[in-house]
């Protein structure tokens, strides 16, 4: 649901009654009753079709506002995205010759070929801590300060859990259990990042935006 978005409904239902109004004063006799009644729902009617109009524009202004405060919010999480996928694939074509590196691959895309890479590879630790970077140049509680719409609902959930996600991962440094945690040959980083590129996935959807690998 969009928090700024024009109630056509309720405009509808007291146009309708304006305009109902406006009817039943030539059903009235009475010639000064019919007057104030006429001019009620002629007043009524044109109020209501002004107001209207000034309700959608300033939706529609509030709207153009909220993209493009939130471009500005995540501007630097897509340079950073970018910019790390693009080193992704690089690298994995360079274990891997058949994958194309001027293809311009979705974040689904890089994500099956990652799954599809050795989890014990030491380069998953560096790709894993500059998302965790990328992640934290969104403040996730400013995206509903301005817009608490579902939309922005979404985007503050998935952007808290790559911020949990990350701080997990810096506690359990901390206390020196990383190789605890590793499963089956794969490092905690492989296993974390593929959660991480999915999430990523998740924010540029709710967003309307396609992932661009070539612009960076």
């Amino acid at each position: 649901m969009n928090a700024y978005k024009t109630n056509h409904v309720f405009y509808i239902c007291v146009l309708a009654l304006s305009i109902l109004v406006t009817f039943s004063s030539l059903c009235v006799s009475v010639e000064e009753l019919r007057s104030v009644l006429s001019g009620i729902g002629c007043g009524g009617v044109a109020s209501i079709i002004i107001a209207w109009i000034i309700d959608v524009m300033n939706c529609k202004n509030r709207k153009v506002l909220n993209d493009n405060v939130l471009n500005q919010i995540f501007q630097q999480f897509d340079l950073s995205v970018q910019y790390e996928m693009r080193t992704v694939i690089e690298e994995c074509a360079l274990r891997n010759p058949s994958i194309d590196t001027e293809k311009d691959y979705t974040l689904g895309e890089i994500k099956r070929i990652v799954e599809n890479e050795d989890g014990s590879i030491d380069d998953w630790k560096r790709h894993y801590h500059n998302l965790g970077v990328a992640f934290s140049t969104v403040d996730p509680s400013v995206i509903l300060s301005y817009d608490p719409s579902e939309k922005h609902a979404e985007l503050y959930t998935s952007i808290l859990q790559g911020h949990i996600s990350h701080n997990s991962y810096s506690t359990i440094m901390s206390m020196g259990a990383i190789n605890a945690c590793a499963e089956d040959g794969s490092t905690l980083e492989y296993n974390m990042l593929c959660f991480d590129i999915e999430n990523m996935d998740r924010i540029f959807n709710i967003r309307g935006k396609s992932f661009d690998l070539k612009r960076v």
